[in-house]
């Protein structure tokens, strides 16, 4: 198994991935950083897993761990020693190969050291830009004009070394090698998308650039199955239809739960649809009653202020009696003391005496009940008045209940004033009558009228 553990307790990689650092920093052509994700992160084929490859290992669930310096070392570690025991440990070694990877001591020495290992049949090599074998075909030779002709193939990948590790160069070798390049030897782009909006800015046409990027995609996906056909170790010829055959399964699973999540939410809308037109038939209801409750409001104001106009024109008319009576009174009085002064006989002021006594008690009998009537009309207005004020405050939703509950007791305190009184039946005849024309409640004027 790739993730089985060493005699030294250390656990053993299943590919360590040799590069020059410089090939790793630009946008869109770290290939040291995607590969080693697409390694790690590759599902292989169920039907492959536990079984036997052609080197008679079983064929692991994952290719993982994967170690690239950069994230797998660490910062404390001895380089040289460090890399040497890695490379001891793993597997397998991808050589990520282009002009500047030549140049690099670091890369040669990790390929001598590997295949010194005795491990020469498990290099792999990872074509990023220039020319495999340029340095010693000579039908393809380097032009000092065009990079993408330089060797590629650091020199110890393309020789078999001896136990020291010396190349032995009257050996040469053919490494398993895959191709990342773009075509004509062009430095490889991890995102096939990129390179389709770089041919449309050099004036190819949208068609034809969406075709080469197509190509190109199909290109690295090859490669990339070729790199892991050697780590498992079997053909690519079967990976590739096995790996179809998986991805197509995958995807089809996959439209299936988009599907049931599709289903679910369509569902969801449904009822989310329906619950909104509850909803909305529910808030027309309420807004019916709420109209006719409001009407009904208006219509119970206006016949209680006909009753608040009928009781203050009575009042009038009890207040009038009262001054009648209290001149009655007064008119036997002034008779009684002209009498006197006159010096009418004791039969004559006697009778004006008794005139005078029955017009007290008449006067004072027609007062008491005058008052006692006033006193219910009074108390009719103000009850009138407080439900009054309660309907505008319910219809008007009135903000403040307080302030009317406030105005309402001053307002009690001065409807003895008789003009006050018929103030107050004015006002609510006008809202009435306003009411009815406009069908409208003007909350803040009517609550203003009030509470004056």
């Amino acid at each position: 198994m790739l993730k089985s553990r060493s005699q030294s307790g250390m656990h053993e990689y299943a590919a360590f991935i040799s590069y020059r650092h410089a090939d790793n920093i630009e946008n869109d052509h770290q290939w040291a950083t995607w590969l080693h994700h697409q390694l790690e992160e590759y599902d292989v084929p169920e039907d492959l897993i536990g079984t036997l490859n052609s080197r008679g290992e079983r064929i692991p669930e994952r290719i993982y761990p994967v170690f690239r310096d950069e994230v797998s070392l660490p910062t404390e570690a001895d380089l040289p020693s460090a890399i040497s025991e890695t490379l001891d440990r793993s597997r397998y070694l991808i050589v990520l190969c282009s002009p500047r990877a030549v140049s690099s001591r670091y890369v040669c020495r990790e390929i001598v050291h590997f295949k010194a290992a005795g491990k020469s049949n498990r290099v792999i090599a990872a074509l990023l830009s220039g020319e495999p074998n340029a340095s010693r075909d000579p039908d393809r030779p380097e032009d000092p004009s065009n990079q993408n002709t330089f060797e590629c193939f650091p020199p110890p990948l393309m020789y078999q070394v001896d136990d020291s590790g010396e190349p032995l160069l009257d050996r040469p070798v053919e490494p398993l090698a895959a191709d990342f390049r773009l075509p004509g030897g062009g430095w490889g782009i991890t995102e096939p998308t990129v390179y389709r909006r770089q041919l449309i800015r050099a004036g190819t046409s949208r068609p034809e650039a969406e075709n080469l990027s197509a190509q190109y995609e199909e290109k690295i996906a090859s490669a990339k199955l070729k790199i892991i056909a050697g780590i498992l170790g079997v053909d690519l010829e079967t990976l590739t239809k096995r790996d179809q055959i998986y991805r197509l399964r995958k995807a089809r699973e996959k439209a299936r739960r988009s599907a049931r999540v599709a289903a679910g939410v369509t569902l969801l809308l449904v009822v989310a649809i329906i619950a909104t037109v509850i909803a909305w038939a529910q808030w027309q209801r309420v807004e019916s009653a709420r109209s006719a409750l409001l009407g009904a409001n208006i219509e119970t104001a206006a016949l209680l202020s006909q009753k608040v106009a009928a009781d203050t024109a009575f009042l009038s008319l009890v207040n009038e009696r009262i001054l009648k009576s209290e001149e009655l009174l007064e008119g036997v009085r002034s008779l009684r003391r002209q009498a006197e002064l006159d010096g009418h006989g004791e039969t004559y002021i006697e009778s004006l005496n008794a005139k005078y006594d029955a017009a007290v008690k008449q006067s004072t009998e027609i007062r008491r009940r005058l008052e006692s009537r006033l006193e219910r009309i009074r108390a009719g207005i103000f009850t009138n008045f407080e439900i009054y004020v309660r309907l505008v405050k319910t219809t008007a939703d009135a903000s403040d209940p307080k302030v009317m509950e406030l105005r309402l007791e001053d307002w009690q305190r001065e409807s003895s004033h008789q003009e006050h009184q018929r103030n107050r039946a004015d006002l609510f005849g006008r809202h009435i009558g306003e009411y009815r024309q406009t069908k409208t409640v003007p909350r803040e004027r009517w609550m203003a009228d009030l509470t004056e």
